[in-house]
């Protein structure tokens, strides 16, 4: 339920520290058969595209979303070739080479009230009692809450595909503690955006399905993107 802190546990451990040393070194995985990581910011109609990738590609897509699992199914990460879920930068770490990522962006707005009316709606939210009896507008003013929905929230989701063994970055603290300026942040979320092989937006959810193949990252033959797009819905 406390990501935030369960990021921050691994960071500190040595599992982590010794992963991130030897990642330059890796080479486990060849150009030809690295695997797919679908990178999942929240209410960027993530959810539709695992399952789309879950029709794609069934048992070789990871059973979950989330960075403890790595943990928990690490010695069996092997099996699989698609990833998809709020894994950013650790999911490298664990296959012990960069993997070919793929991610969607939104409105920053639309992303924001989505957000909003999504915590406000299900009780398991962290933050779901705070929202309580707020509008969208006061968590928006506030000083507190308005990081965990809005401050350039996609751009602290992007920095953290990009560790180092020193500093680890959260988008609810992007750059509220001071760890670098806006304009060194945005700098490097674009470095990052240009090195994701598969870039889209929610709006425009048929280029980015139709982008898969010409990456070479999908084994779909014949790939039909009005059969695709049937079973895609938009949050």
């Amino acid at each position: 339920e406390d990501l935030p802190n369960v990021i921050k546990v691994f960071c500190e451990s040595s599992e982590f520290k010794s992963r991130v040393r030897a990642l330059p070194k890796a080479t486990r995985f060849s150009s030809s058969d690295s695997v797919l990581h679908f990178v999942h910011i929240h209410k960027t109609a993530g959810m539709s595209i695992h399952e789309w990738l879950n029709t794609v590609f069934q048992d070789k897509l990871f059973p979950s979303y989330y960075i403890e699992d790595l943990v928990r199914l690490r010695d069996k990460l092997t099996k699989y070739q698609v990833f998809s879920g709020h894994f950013f930068g650790t999911l490298d770490l664990f296959l012990g080479a960069p993997s070919k990522k793929a991610t969607l962006l939104r409105d920053p707005l639309d992303r924001a009230l989505s957000h909003y009316y999504h915590i406000l709606r299900d009780p398991t939210a962290p933050l779901h009692k705070h929202f309580q009896n707020l509008s969208f507008k006061d968590v928006i003013c506030s000083d507190s809450l308005c990081p965990a929905i809005g401050q350039n929230y996609q751009m602290g989701c992007l920095l953290l595909l990009n560790y180092s063994a020193t500093e680890m970055f959260w988008p609810n603290s992007v750059p509220a503690q001071g760890l670098r300026s806006i304009e060194d942040s945005a700098r490097e979320a674009i470095d990052i955006l240009n090195n994701i092989e598969v870039v889209g937006v929610c709006e425009k959810l048929d280029t980015f399905l139709t982008t898969f193949p010409m990456h070479g990252i999908s084994p779909v033959q014949n790939f039909c993107q009005e059969q695709t797009l049937d079973i895609i819905g938009f949050p």
